[in-house]
């Protein structure tokens, strides 16, 4: 009961922060927002889109935004296309998280300061061995 007012004010950020992100799942079928910033030398982009959220990394940025756009922070909303044009993809190095996932995270983390967190040592180190595991088969399976 120590920090009681500091995990109360967590939980009411976090969820503050999955209502957001539902409001912004909802708004990606309707409309692709774009947050980027430019510079001489780089170009970073977060865009929400079709139930997903995509971020990238340019380096140099395309000629066409450093003729057309001012250095710094950008944000721009564009009507989404409809389905029948195709996939929108606006980048191959593109990483998309669908929203679900944020949400989710937000909401971990909102409920992870209620939970108890009594564990013995050999719970511990099993659940390290898992850890390292899952982390050794996924480097088995990527390098094959």
């Amino acid at each position: 009961m120590r920090f009681r007012k500091l995990r109360i004010a967590w939980s009411i950020v976090c969820g503050i922060a999955c209502l957001l992100l539902i409001a912004l799942w909802v708004r990606s079928y309707l409309r692709i927002d774009w947050v980027f910033y430019l510079d001489s030398s780089s170009y970073t982009n977060v865009a929400s889109a079709r139930g997903n959220v995509g971020i990238w990394y340019d380096s140099p940025p395309p000629a066409v935004l450093l003729l057309n756009l001012a250095k710094g922070w950008h944000f721009t909303s564009d009507p989404t296309p409809p389905p029948s044009r195709g996939i929108w993809r606006p980048s191959m190095n593109t990483v998309w998280i669908p929203h679900w996932v944020l949400v989710a995270i937000c909401a971990v983390f909102g409920a992870a300061p209620w939970l108890r967190w009594r564990f013995s040592l050999r719970t511990m180190l099993v659940a390290t061995t898992l850890v390292a595991v899952v982390l050794g088969a996924i480097v088995y399976a990527t390098r094959q």
